[in-house]
């Protein structure tokens, strides 16, 4: 009876350590999943330092940087002289809605020349097999 309680007993302490030796297993994995996100939110914090520090050096090299003013002329002034007339009157808003206005424009352009095409053509030429 003594050596069934004993075998018992070791059984129960071997358990135990399974149990101890897997929580140390997941313990670990979790430092580690810890360490991984302190890493990423360090080298965020790096390059959010880097990128401020670039920042501060380009407000003494402004003729490197693009203004939206000067991408708008330069945006302006580089297109064809039909759509540079039908967008000279959006003197506001950013580059971006240059950029979308001209689209729209070039859009509306391409469709009209279509129709004058189709339009100067001849009946007989639609009609033809």
């Amino acid at each position: 009876m003594f050596r069934a309680a004993l075998r018992l007993f070791e059984t129960e302490k071997q358990v135990k350590i399974l149990e101890v030796a897997e929580m140390n297993q997941q313990i670990q994995a979790k430092n580690e999943e810890m360490d991984m996100i302190i890493d990423e939110r360090d080298q965020a914090l790096g390059d959010a330092d880097i990128m401020e520090s670039e920042l501060q050096e380009l407000q003494y090299a402004t003729e490197y940087v693009h203004t939206e003013e000067k991408k708008r002329y330069a945006f302006l002034h580089g297109m064809n002289a039909a759509l540079k007339e039908r967008l000279t009157w959006q003197t506001t808003g950013t580059y971006n809605d240059l950029v979308n206005a001209a689209i729209v424009q070039e859009s509306v352009m391409r469709q009209v020349e279509e129709d004058e095409r189709k339009r100067k053509a001849p009946a007989s030429a639609s009609a033809a097999p």
